[in-house]
């Protein structure tokens, strides 16, 4: 049946040592990106209290939406450094670069930004974090055919199909495992916007408006944020994850990816031993065994 086949091809495509150690890296990074995604917005609003300055922001830099953008535009400019990188010193080296911009760039948020502070103390962070994800995004993807390659010297044939297949599948799986983490997070510290503001309305403290309604001063938002911080920290219980856990992350997959065995030499010998299979020199055979696994 279609279950007992995905656990055939899943056995296949993870006896390639290659393929599992970028399977690593990238379940690592994803996650991390996944999470920062998924929280970054709790973090603007209910730690830097942008949500309550938003009507005063110049062109949405300060914005949510403004960061995000940021972050996105930055990310996109990083593609062609990683390529030239990529070229000249390897993917893993490009890889282990990227997630390590991106981990020393959330200590720098978690350092330099606070709430009311001037925009340029996220904005910077933000940058670097697009510049650093920018690497993330775009090398496991480009390690994927080397891992394809593996499995042709391995057993003679192409399984690019079985490949592509199950690293889609496993993207889909990080992804619910990393909302499900926010998710438990914002549960632990009785993260509970919604309820705060309905109290607020039906205590007369604020107008009975919805959360980014017409009506919804600077005044009103000031009240919710001071109301949500006031005695669960919620604001800095988010400062600490939003830092914290794709920082984690990305430094474990950045170990990982120092154990990626292909680099551009071992990648030349790769290419020729599936070609002419003919090599006898010791230190080559142990390259292949250690991209193999065999």
């Amino acid at each position: 049946n279609i279950f007992k086949e995905f656990i055939e091809k899943g056995k296949t495509v993870l006896s390639n040592r290659s393929f599992r150690i970028m399977l690593g890296l990238y379940l690592l990074s994803y996650t991390a990106m996944d999470i920062f995604m998924a929280i970054f917005i709790y973090y603007v609003k209910w730690y830097m209290n942008i949500y309550a300055m938003e009507s005063a922001k110049i062109l949405f830099l300060g914005s949510y939406t403004g960061l995000l953008g940021i972050f996105m535009i930055s990310e996109v400019l990083s593609i062609p450094v990683y390529t030239h990188l990529a070229n000249k010193l390897g993917k893993k080296i490009s890889f282990m670069i990227s997630t390590g911009l991106w981990a020393f760039a959330t200590i720098l948020l978690f350092l330099m930004a606070a709430p009311n502070r001037e925009l340029i103390f996220l904005i910077i962070p933000a940058v670097l974090m697009g510049f650093g994800a920018g690497g993330v995004a775009y090398l496991p993807w480009a390690m994927l055919p080397e891992t394809m390659d593996v499995e042709e010297l391995k057993t003679g044939v192409r399984k690019d199909g079985i490949y592509s297949g199950f690293l889609t599948f496993i993207r889909q799986l990080s992804q619910a495992v990393a909302l499900a983490i926010v998710g438990l997070f914002l549960d632990s510290i009785d993260y509970n916007v919604g309820g705060i503001i309905e109290g607020l309305k039906n205590s007369g403290v604020i107008p009975a408006l919805t959360l980014d309604g017409e009506g919804m001063t600077d005044f009103y938002r000031n009240i919710i944020f001071a109301k949500v911080n006031e005695n669960a920290s919620i604001g800095s219980s988010i400062k600490l994850f939003t830092s914290l856990a794709p920082c984690l992350l990305l430094i474990a997959s950045c170990l990982v990816a120092s154990l990626y065995p292909i680099d551009i030499s071992s990648y030349k010998l790769l290419k020729d031993e599936i070609k002419n299979r003919n090599t006898k020199d010791p230190e080559s055979l142990e390259k292949l065994k250690k991209m193999t696994g065999k």
